[in-house]
């Protein structure tokens, strides 16, 4: 693929002339599950009229629970969606990495009640450790000197 610039290379979204392993294995009866960031398209908005083909469930995926982009706030991270809509982060005690790894367990519960003989494929990409490097205050308050004299 060659850009704008004539660069070759990767310019942030995935091609549509090449398949996605979750689009491999749904087409080979998986049911295919996703939490997490995607990070690998520029269409952050999606079409006024729809979902945009780049987001995960127009590559293959029959449920995903994340980010669209790669790095934000894990308290109120932006650009967010269920499936194809898109949605905020709750306010309050909520952490975006605990959400991710929620969010996997439920989908895999609800497919094993759902659907227990079927395959499935998971896939759970997590923000951490992109910047910016964001903690629970509690975690932080449990490390708070810990390395104040240095690393050893």
């Amino acid at each position: 693929m060659i850009g704008d610039d004539g660069v070759d290379g990767y310019f942030g979204t995935l091609s549509q002339d090449s398949a996605t392993i979750a689009e491999v294995l749904k087409g080979n009866g998986n049911k295919t599950l996703m939490s997490g960031k995607w990070h690998v398209c520029n269409d952050l908005e999606g079409p006024s009229d729809g979902p945009a083909d780049g987001w995960p469930c127009g590559r293959g995926f029959d449920e995903y629970f994340g980010m669209l982009t790669g790095a934000g706030s894990y308290f109120a991270p932006k650009h967010m969606l269920r499936n194809n809509e898109k949605i905020t982060a709750p306010d309050g005690d909520w952490y975006f990495t605990d959400a991710i790894s929620d969010e996997a367990v439920d989908q895999i519960r609800r497919h094993h009640s759902d659907n227990p003989e079927q395959p499935f494929f998971q896939y759970v990409a997590y923000t951490a450790p992109h910047w910016p490097l964001h903690a629970k205050p509690e975690d932080i308050a449990k490390y708070d000197g810990k390395y104040a004299e240095g690393w050893d």
